[in-house]
């Protein structure tokens, strides 16, 4: 799909599926009771940072001329804000007043709430991403390019396996408390090395072939998971995190 407005319609919509993704999951035992409905949208994090791959691309390409550092910023800036606004907001509900020591206890240690680990998670992989973009495109510029990035791809998902079993970052909740993001930048990596594709022009019969590829993996996927729940975990070293 073409840009409107400065935005890549088609990113909006993946991003859509995984907000609708992420309400359906919290909203189990709510609104209905069926646990393989809940397993269905376990994705939907995933797809957040896979999508987060591919944006961190646009971005980079947008600014290769910037320096790391103020990429860096910029991006921080975007986030921090809110995530301050979030924590005050959620210290006056959960408290019923503002003790500010609180505040800053929470701020800094990402706890005021459970999904407030995505904050700790998304600020790790903006120093890791830049780290891997920049790997990418020297990489790119090599006629071996594809052996290099299949290299470091085996890397992350061997670096990963180490930071989701061997680290803890101040105890937070998944991805967002182990080192570099866990198996997450995996997936951010995924995105990087993918966009240009994702993003270059492509014919009918690709994405009709993408579309009838994917849901056949999807099927096969969800019917192993539904059958034996994750223990995916007991064949790859990656402890808790499916």
């Amino acid at each position: 799909m073409k840009e409107k407005n400065g935005e890549i319609i088609w990113i909006d919509c993946i991003k859509a599926i995984a907000i609708l993704a992420v309400l359906v999951d919290h909203t189990f035992m709510v609104l209905y009771d069926n646990p393989n409905m809940q397993t269905v949208t376990f994705f939907s994090v995933s797809l957040f940072i896979f999508v987060m791959g591919i944006t961190t691309w646009i971005s980079e390409e947008n600014h290769s001329k910037e320096e790391v550092g103020a990429k860096v910023r910029r991006r921080i800036k975007k986030i921090v804000i809110p995530y301050i606004l979030a924590t005050f907001i959620y210290t006056i509900v959960q408290d019923k007043y503002f003790n500010f020591e609180l505040f800053i206890n929470r701020v800094v240690l990402f706890n005021s709430s459970g999904p407030q680990y995505y904050f700790a998670l998304y600020i790790q992989l903006i120093f890791v991403n830049s780290f891997l973009y920049t790997v990418i495109k020297k990489c790119s510029q090599s006629k071996y390019s594809y052996l290099y990035k299949t290299i470091i791809f085996i890397f992350l998902v061997f670096g990963a396996s180490l930071s989701v079993n061997y680290s803890n970052v101040l105890n937070i909740y998944g991805g967002g408390g182990k080192l570099f993001g866990g198996t997450y930048a995996v997936l951010s990596y995924l995105g990087m090395i993918m966009a240009p594709w994702m993003l270059g022009e492509k014919r009918a019969p690709h994405l009709v072939s993408l579309l009838g590829v994917s849901s056949i993996l999807w099927v096969l996927w969800m019917g192993f998971i539904w059958k034996n729940h994750f223990h995916i975990d007991t064949y790859f070293s990656f402890g808790g995190g499916y």
